[in-house]
C-alpha cells in the first residue's frame, strides 16, 4: 500500500510541476494517464511533457512513443546500423565537413599529431546515445596525448575535428555547438521532412543535448524559423536565451535551403533505414551532419509545440509492404 501511495504522491508532485496545479485537476490527470498508459503505452514523462490531459484520443493516438519506438520503429529500420557513428561516417563522410576517426585503430603518435594540429578535439563513445560520455580534449603536451591515447583505446572511442559554427548560432548560445534535429521518413526513394527541433545548451555545457539539461524549440520545416519559445524536460520556457538574451522565438537557422538538401542527399545513402533522426550543425560554410539516429527519440520533436508527429510514420508503417524486418530479430547488439 505505502509504494502504491508513494507512486501517487510522485505523480500529483510531477502534475503540479508541470502546470496542473489544483488537486482535482491532478486526480483527474492521474486517472486519465493510467487509462492512457495501457491505451496508447505512454510514459509519465511524455503524458506530462506532450499535455495528454488535454487532447481527445483521436489527437493523442497520433503522437509518437518510446514503446513505437522500441517495438514499430523495428519493422522498417535496421536499428543497428546507425548505433555506430563510425558506421555511418563511413557511409556518408562528405556530408559531414570533418575527420572523425576510431582511435583504437590509429597509434598515439596519430592521435597526438591530430590533436596538435587542431588544438582541440572532441571525443566520444561510438555506440553511446544522450550525450553520453562526451569530453572536449585540449592539446597541451605530447605526453598529455599518449595519456589520453592510452586512456581511450580499447574503449571503442572516437574522435573528430571541433566544429566552428556559425556566427548566428555562436550568438544565440556559445558554450555549446547548437544543432537541428531533423526528423525524415523515406518512402518509397522520396524524402519526406516530418520535423525538425533546435537544440542548445543553457550557457552551463558545451553539449545542446536535451537530456543534458539542454533547451529546444520547434522549428517550421519549411522555412527554418523557430515557432515556440524554448522548453527544457522539465517544461520550463526561455522566451530568451539564460545565457545571451537572445530572443528564441523567431530565430532563423541559417542555410536552411542547404539544410533540407542535406538530409535529403543523406537518407537515400541508408536506404536500410525508413525513419531517422538527423542532428546537423551549422557553419559559416553551410550545414555540415554531426549523428545520424536510427531509434530517434519521440520526446524531442513533440515537447516544445505539444503536437503528434507520427501520422505520417504511424501510416507508413502499417502497411505491410513497407515492414522490411521482423522485430524479434533486428535488434541492437548484444553488449
Amino acid at each position: 500500500m505505502g509504494k502504491i501511495s508513494g507512486k501517487i504522491h510522485s505523480f500529483m508532485k510531477k502534475a503540479d510541476g508541470f502546470g496542473i496545479t489544483e488537486k482535482k485537476d491532478r486526480i483527474r490527470a492521474l486517472f486519465d494517464f493510467l487509462y492512457c498508459r495501457t491505451r496508447f503505452h505512454v510514459t509519465l514523462e511524455e503524458y506530462l511533457l506532450y499535455d495528454f490531459y488535454r487532447y481527445k484520443n483521436s489527437y493523442r493516438k497520433y503522437f509518437l512513443t518510446a514503446y513505437q519506438r522500441r517495438h514499430s520503429f523495428r519493422y522498417v529500420n535496421k536499428v543497428w546500423h546507425t548505433k555506430s557513428k563510425m558506421f555511418m561516417y563511413g557511409r556518408m563522410k562528405e556530408l559531414y565537413g570533418r575527420e572523425i576517426f576510431s582511435v583504437s585503430d590509429h597509434t598515439a603518435r596519430e592521435f597526438g599529431d591530430f590533436v596538435g594540429k587542431h588544438g582541440k578535439v572532441f571525443i566520444k563513445p561510438d555506440k553511446a546515445s544522450c550525450g553520453r560520455g562526451t569530453e572536449i580534449f585540449s592539446y597541451t603536451t605530447d605526453s598529455a596525448c599518449r595519456e589520453k591515447y592510452d586512456e581511450l583505446a580499447g574503449r571503442d572511442m572516437i574522435c573528430e575535428e571541433m566544429i566552428s559554427q556559425h556566427h548566428a548560432l555562436e550568438e544565440l548560445c556559445p558554450s555549446s555547438v547548437n544543432s537541428c534535429r531533423i526528423l525524415t521518413l523515406l518512402d518509397h526513394g522520396e524524402v519526406n521532412l516530418i520535423a525538425a527541433t533546435i537544440k542548445m545548451s543553457k550557457g552551463e555545457a558545451f553539449g545542446d543535448n536535451l537530456h543534458a539539461n539542454g533547451i529546444g524549440a520547434a522549428v517550421d520545416t519549411e522555412t527554418g524559423i523557430v515557432t515556440t519559445v524554448g522548453r527544457d524536460y522539465l517544461n520550463r520556457t526561455y522566451i530568451e536565451h539564460p545565457l545571451t538574451g537572445r530572443i528564441i522565438p523567431g530565430f532563423r537557422l541559417p542555410f536552411w535551403k542547404e539544410t533540407v538538401e542535406l538530409v535529403k542527399k543523406a537518407h537515400p545513402l541508408m536506404p536500410e533505414s525508413a525513419v531517422i533522426g538527423w542532428d546537423v550543425a551549422f557553419t559559416e560554410n553551410g550545414p555540415v551532419l554531426l549523428e545520424a539516429n536510427g531509434a530517434p527519440g519521440p520526446n524531442i520533436h513533440q515537447f516544445a509545440d505539444k503536437e503528434p508527429k507520427g501520422r505520417t510514420i504511424m501510416s507508413y508503417i502499417a502497411k505491410k509492404e513497407n515492414r522490411a524486418y521482423d522485430p524479434k530479430i533486428n535488434r541492437y547488439p548484444e553488449k
